[in-house]
């Protein structure tokens, strides 16, 4: 797989609600941040702070995807149903990659937007 299908793999991981996956397409050692909350570093801590989410069905809408090396950039709008509650958040994430696999993930949004929930786009439409 390329780095920006890996990328695309973990999206769909994602939208599976697959957590073993997501995990699976992820070093040991990965960097994970909400910017602009507090870095986690490490695959299990993560991964528990993943679940903290309480994500129970996820619909991640990618409406440009850019890969240069060992970097892969998305623009997306995240929908993801925690809590029973649908939220839409429009997201960029940048990913660097190692051996396959995610190494770093940074998500850039607008906090204020999870408190206000945006209507989703349309597939294809931005």
């Amino acid at each position: 797989m390329t780095n920006k299908e890996v990328v695309q793999a973990f999206i769909d991981a994602w939208n599976r609600v697959d957590w073993d996956a997501v995990s699976a397409l992820m070093t040991e050692d990965v960097a994970y941040q909400n910017m602009p909350w507090a870095p986690v570093a490490g695959r299990d801590a993560v991964m528990a702070n993943l679940a903290g989410f309480d994500v129970q069905a996820s619909d991640w809408i990618t409406h440009n995807i850019v890969a240069d090396g060992d970097l892969v950039m998305t623009e997306r709008t995240d929908r993801v149903q925690m809590r029973g509650i649908w939220k839409s958040l429009r997201a960029m994430g940048v990913f660097r990659l190692r051996d396959g696999r995610i190494s770093e993930w940074r998500d850039y949004f607008d906090p204020a937007e999870l408190t206000a929930d945006i209507a989703p786009p349309e597939r294809g439409v931005l």
